[in-house]
């Protein structure tokens, strides 16, 4: 769908002004999203809808065009060297101190539809094996899209969807369903908490994170937020906790509370 210069105005300085998303550029990606949005949210025309966003009080309005205008592209076990970190150095390190009462707590801060979360829980299931029932264990995965966070939630994955994941995770992970998609085993599901949240608003948690995984999103975002967001994500990481952020993000970290171990991979000091 085609705008006019104040309709895309209108449009992008909302995505801005709420969630700190600059998509001036990307003129392209919010016409060619603009259909659907219209079919998903049951407008028939754009002025109807900008209306309502302008207004700020429809949660599941917003929720749903963030989710339709933003790129959801993800899928599991992505940046495997992050991966590798995560269980050739952190782990074994979390699992020498011994402390199973504390676990093993880890926050997935832009989960999309819930891949990287239900990695993370892989891996670390792949690495404790029997001993998961000893350990205390928490993935808080959070996203700013309702749609995503649902479709998270559900689990439910298309074979091209897993094809990165080794047989023997599908196996132990994954049940097949009739039409031939996977679905995570439902006694997993325990381990991973999803919510909706926005890295630009308030928010807490009750316990600090050894590991934060905040990847592919800050490229959304120009250098004043991005020092804002990742000075308060790192708030939450315990001293000594480690941030990844997306291998091909070409961003650099000014933040006095972490420290550079190498490309896309941060230490709490």
């Amino acid at each position: 769908m085609k705008v006019n210069n104040k309709d895309f105005y209108r449009i992008t300085s909302f995505i801005k002004q709420n969630y700190g998303v600059d998509l001036n550029q990307k003129r392209t990606v919010v016409e060619e999203s603009l259909d659907k949005i219209l079919l998903n949210c049951n407008f028939t025309d754009l002025d109807q809808l900008l209306n309502v966003l302008e207004k700020k009080n429809d949660e599941i309005i917003n929720s749903k065009v963030i989710g339709l205008l933003l790129t959801n592209y993800t899928y599991f076990l992505r940046e495997p060297s992050h991966f590798e970190i995560l269980s050739e150095v952190i782990l074994p390190k979390i699992y020498n101190n011994g402390n199973k009462k504390k676990g093993i707590r880890v926050w997935s801060a832009a989960t999309s539809s819930g891949q990287e979360a239900y990695s993370i829980l892989m891996a670390v299931l792949n690495f404790l094996k029997e001993e998961i029932r000893d350990w205390n264990v928490e993935i808080i995965a959070t996203d700013v899209s309702q749609a995503m966070i649902k479709k998270a939630k559900a689990g439910i994955y298309q074979k091209e969807e897993v094809e990165k994941i080794p047989d023997d995770w599908l196996q132990h992970y994954f049940n097949v369903c009739i039409d031939g998609s996977y679905k995570i085993k439902d006694s997993l599901k325990e381990y991973v908490k999803f919510k909706l949240l926005n890295l630009l608003s308030d928010f807490e948690f009750e316990k600090l994170f050894q590991v934060i995984f905040l990847r592919n999103v800050l490229i959304y975002f120009d250098s004043e937020l991005i020092e804002q967001i990742v000075d308060k994500v790192a708030d939450f990481l315990e001293v000594g906790g480690y941030l990844f952020i997306g291998f091909t993000e070409t961003i650099e970290i000014k933040s006095s509370k972490l420290i550079c171990i190498q490309p896309s991979v941060y230490r709490k000091i």
